[in-house]
């Protein structure tokens, strides 16, 4: 019996360093995890009224290709890709919402007016959404089979977790906070 009590001992204070452990860890994640879910709350769009959603349009004309389009059509299209976007995309909100998507689309319905004549190409009319919308950095979103992400590489670990906070990203070893400066020479 003797020689089972310092394991007994050991098991012990091994299981109580490991309990301490994970209530850090889980005090620490379910902190970090609020602050997230509490973030990503305001960028959800308020929807109080549906009166400007746009109707359902059936359109059995979609695969014939149009070379020119008429000034007032094509700002009427502008009109309804953006209350589309308003109402049917979910990344409205995080891509600045009202604001960002406004402004957008005043440029595109100020070029189009300036172009001279009745009509605009539609090249040149894919080109004026595409330059507008180019704040929209989601590869799920296209317009006309033309992505407007600009890609990147992820990489991870699990061996470091950075946090941020009014400073910046930050690792912590030891109680002490180490702050990334830089990542292939740009700043994070």
């Amino acid at each position: 019996m003797k020689k089972r009590k310092p394991l007994y001992i050991f098991l012990m204070v091994l299981f109580i360093l490991f309990i301490d452990f994970n209530l850090e860890y889980t005090i620490n994640y379910m902190k970090h995890l609020f602050q997230i879910k509490s973030e990503f709350s305001t960028l959800l769009y308020n929807y109080n009224s549906f009166s400007e959603e746009l109707p359902i349009i059936n359109n059995n004309h979609h695969n014939i290709k149009v070379d020119l389009i008429e000034k007032n059509k094509a700002i009427s299209d502008i009109e309804y890709l953006l209350s589309l976007l308003k109402y049917g995309y979910a990344g409205y909100e995080f891509f600045g919402g009202d604001n960002t998507f406004d402004i957008a689309k005043k440029n595109m319905i100020w070029s189009i007016k300036e172009i001279i004549g009745n009509n605009i190409s539609r090249e040149a009319f894919l080109n004026i959404i595409l330059s507008e919308l180019n704040f929209i950095q989601d590869s799920h979103f296209a317009v006309d089979n033309h992505t407007l992400c600009t890609y990147t590489k992820y990489f991870s670990t699990n061996k470091i977790s950075f946090l941020r906070d009014n400073k910046g990203l930050y690792t912590s070893i030891d109680n002490k906070r180490y702050y990334l400066k830089r990542i292939n020479n740009e700043t994070p």
